[in-house]
């Protein structure tokens, strides 16, 4: 499971460590300097230290908010993003603005009359 997705890094392809760091997330997220204190960190386990970086909202072309965790234990540094999509991804492409349905008119004939 860790090694899932995972690409062959500059160190090598036995490596299935994360070169990412907290300081090249910020250059990448184009954070301001004091993005460090954007970081949430957690302890799990009294081994592995888990770096949280919160992004709300993407470019334009990817708008949708993002989180990108740093997982550091004994098998290492790993990195995972995850994005928050309310639809498939090759609905985006074809997506439209939602717009309410009007409400239907009333029935003046309905029921009885009597002249």
């Amino acid at each position: 499971m860790q090694v899932l997705g995972s690409f062959p890094s500059p160190s090598g392809p036995a490596s299935t460590c994360s070169l990412l760091n907290e300081d090249t997330l910020i250059r990448y997220a184009r954070l301001s300097a004091t993005g460090v204190c954007n970081f949430r960190y957690f302890v799990l386990d009294n081994s592995v230290i888990l770096a949280m970086l919160e992004q709300p909202l993407g470019n334009e072309q990817n708008p949708s908010p993002s989180v990108t965790v740093l997982i550091r234990g004994t098998a290492g540094r790993h990195a995972w993003t995850m994005q928050l999509f309310h639809q498939p991804r090759g609905a985006r492409a074809n997506q439209r603005m939602f717009v309410p349905e009007g409400r239907p008119t009333p029935n003046n004939d309905v029921g009885i009359k009597y002249n």
